[in-house]
């Protein structure tokens, strides 16, 4: 909880949103409340497990995992620490930030696990060529690749649940072949 949860709430808040009590009193109140929502929904998320008894797909997680929410929050203050980002824009963004990580944190949208690739048989090449390719393209600009990523993964929760609205027939098809594995 404290390492993905208040650690990350704490340093987004120190970085950026305390600065928006320059601009009037609400606007401090809207820089706490980000922190806050963000702290409280990794506390919820964390929570849910505990108490959840259906099971689930394992190839997805219900809600952004807290893990790759505070890597986003942190991914953002390296960037904006490194390119010298500054007012409005940057309060905004870190404001953004923080309650759409909190918020996918415990919504339902579906996120991807990588819990089917798996080292042992065979790999098929596209792991063989994208995994070295993401360690260099991390290794020239590690703040903006990693903001990147997290940017990428944390939209894709909401982009494959507005997938499987959009097409419901290639989701019962998946959900078929899935019964006839077990």
């Amino acid at each position: 909880m404290v390492s993905f949860g208040l650690a990350p709430a704490v340093i987004v808040y120190q970085w950026g949103l305390v600065r928006l009590a320059e601009y009037g009193w609400l606007w401090a109140k809207l820089g706490w409340l980000a922190a806050f929502v963000y702290a409280v929904a990794g506390a919820l998320r964390l929570a849910r497990f505990n108490t959840r008894t259906r099971p689930t797909d394992r190839r997805f997680f219900e809600g952004l995992p807290s893990p790759s929410a505070a890597g986003l929050m942190m991914s953002m203050v390296w960037l904006g620490t490194k390119l010298g980002w500054d007012g409005v824009p940057t309060l905004a963004l870190a404001f953004l930030v923080s309650i759409s990580a909190g918020c996918l944190m415990v919504s339902a949208f579906p996120f991807y696990s990588f819990r089917e690739v798996h080292a042992r048989g065979r790999i098929s090449f596209t792991y063989v060529f994208v995994i070295p390719l993401t360690f260099v393209l991390i290794a020239m600009d590690p703040p903006t690749v990693l903001f990147a990523i997290g940017v990428i993964y944390a939209l894709s929760g909401p982009a494959l649940w507005l997938w499987r609205r959009q097409h419901p027939r290639s989701e019962s098809v998946s959900q078929r072949e899935e019964q006839q594995e077990s």
